[in-house]
């Protein structure tokens, strides 16, 4: 099912399964299906990180600029939200994500330094920004919303943000973000029966001096992630089905001595050790 407009959050407060919540299926990602479980069923509490305010609102300057001044509210410079003043202005802000006056300069030096190649890509006029694709499986539902998804031209884009522009193709594999190209591929494709022919990272800095790039994954990371997707969709199908939400720790291993404490090996004479095991005498 497509839906063209849904609210975003709308969209995290259905019951379907989408990419961020099933990264805590897999052990590569800090998880398992027993932690997704507890999440799920909340014993253990969802997260939310300060950088996340951050990134959404690139997200909807860039993006969806008419929607920015209702989702965003910058924080007046000194204001301390320990004050009487503080408290009485994040109040009146309701359910707005707050950003600094720092933080919006950057996002105003973003915009204005922004390489061709990326501004190209945002805002084209027959993309479908934020679609939700939502898949009805064997006992369970999932969900995906790309950034940006162009089905005439068979594109998708996602706009990242990050403070470590240099390393951003390292730490994008560890945060998963080739799971995350997998998982709106495959929606699409299971949504038209068409696969779209290429998918672009656009990605912010957001520390000086601001820069903006374009990264694709080579073809070995889209098939790691697609992996991903399939393991990801058999362990929902058994853990619903069965009720099975195993920890995937290892029970029982040996531990090794590490190499800074091997000085402190006592001394052993040559002649007193056969096959390499100590002789007690």
């Amino acid at each position: 099912m497509l839906i063209k407009d849904e609210d975003i959050n709308a969209y995290h407060e259905n019951e379907a399964f989408g990419c961020t919540a099933c990264k805590k299926l897999h052990h590569n990602f800090g998880g398992s299906p027993a932690y997704f479980h507890d999440v799920n069923t909340g014993l253990i509490k969802k997260e939310r990180k300060a950088c996340w305010d951050l990134g959404n609102a690139y997200h909807w300057y860039f993006l969806e600029r008419d929607d920015f001044e209702n989702r965003i509210a910058v924080r007046p410079p000194g204001l301390k939200f320990t004050t009487k003043e503080g408290k009485a202005w994040k109040a009146e802000q309701g359910d707005k994500l707050t950003v600094t006056t720092d933080e919006m300069a950057g996002i105003l030096l973003a915009e204005k330094r922004m390489e061709p190649e990326v501004r190209a890509l945002i805002g084209h006029k027959s993309a479908l920004v934020e679609p939700t694709i939502r898949i009805t499986r064997n006992g369970f539902v999932t969900q995906a919303r790309p950034d940006q998804w162009n089905p005439l031209l068979g594109t998708a884009d996602d706009l990242k943000t990050t403070s470590k522009f240099e390393s951003f193709s390292r730490d994008a594999f560890k945060m998963g973000y080739h799971f995350q190209e997998a998982w709106i591929r495959r929606h699409i494709l299971e949504e038209t029966c068409e696969a779209i022919q290429s998918f672009r990272f656009l990605v912010f800095e957001t520390v000086p001096p601001y820069r903006t790039a374009v990264r694709e994954w080579d073809e070995t990371a889209l098939a790691i992630g697609d992996q991903l997707v399939d393991d990801t969709l058999d362990i929902l199908e058994r853990g619903f089905g069965e009720e099975y939400w195993p920890t995937n720790h290892t029970i029982s291993s040996t531990m090794y001595t590490p190499a800074w404490a091997m000085d402190q090996l006592p001394e052993v004479d040559a002649d007193d050790i056969i096959l390499g095991h100590e002789v007690e005498l």
